[in-house]
């Protein structure tokens, strides 16, 4: 079986993508790593154990493009499980192997997972519940079967608007098909997040360079422009779950 996971990247440090690439590599199962650049001048990209694809301009798309191209490659690789994974998070190392387990127990189309949320340092602060392959699943939470590739490219005929809320108007696209989906119940992704909302919430002090990516949220606009356009209303409330400092130390080295 082949297992293939895509990162979309563009302005991440050396470092952030190095770990990134070492979580595919050190899954439990082998893995193909794809990583599509938008415009990213990180040469030492391509000496890495990946497909490195570089595209020549910047789409300025949150990674749509680059995901689909990514996908496509995966496919034409007859790829039979299909991953996606941002190029500032990680992967725990029993990702893909327990993803895989439940589409083949289930036979799903599509699986999910639960993921950490994570300070832009990479400490873990709290389980996210929200992606519960209900009413939302993250981008990094979805795993497709080979049934499931067509709406796996599909990132590419969002519109120009729909890009800061990419993953809400897939998951709804998914919901709509007849594709029968799982979830595993485990989080198993390690995301970073640039929400103030998720640090207040947890009683943490917000970083100065979290405030500043999200002065002008561009998430608040493009489900107002969603709802208006489609008569859809993609909001939803996000759940979180403290974990232990022991959890904490925990999913930070596994």
């Amino acid at each position: 079986m082949k297992l293939c996971v895509v990162t979309p990247f563009f302005n991440e440090s050396i470092a952030v993508l190095r770990r990134c690439h070492q979580s595919v590599k050190e899954q439990s199962v082998p893995c193909t790593h794809i990583m599509v650049s938008d415009d990213s001048p990180l040469n030492e990209v391509s000496t890495w154990d990946n497909y490195h694809i570089r595209l020549p301009s910047a789409h300025g798309d949150y990674g749509s493009v680059a995901k689909s191209i990514g996908a496509i490659e995966a496919i034409a690789q007859r790829a039979d499980v299909l991953c996606f994974l941002d190029g500032d998070n990680w992967l725990l190392r029993h990702h893909m192997e327990t993803c895989v387990k439940k589409l083949i127990e289930d036979k799903a189309d599509i699986v999910v997972s639960h993921r950490y949320f994570c300070t832009l340092k990479g400490e873990a602060m709290a389980m996210c519940l929200t992606s519960d392959a209900d009413q939302f699943a993250d981008t990094n939470c979805m795993v497709f079967s080979k049934n499931a590739m067509d709406i796996a490219m599909s990132w590419y005929k969002l519109p120009e608007y729909a890009h800061a809320i990419c993953d809400r108007v897939l998951w709804h696209w998914i919901k709509e098909s007849n594709l029968k989906i799982s979830h595993t119940g485990q989080p198993t992704v390690m995301y970073r997040t640039s929400y103030p909302s998720i640090y207040k919430t947890l009683g943490i002090d917000i970083p100065e360079e979290v405030v500043n990516l999200k002065k002008n949220n561009p998430i608040v606009k493009a489900l107002s422009v969603h709802k208006e356009a489609t008569g859809v209303d993609l909001h939803f409330k996000m759940k979180i779950k403290r974990i232990s400092n022991d959890e904490k130390k925990w999913a930070e080295s596994a």
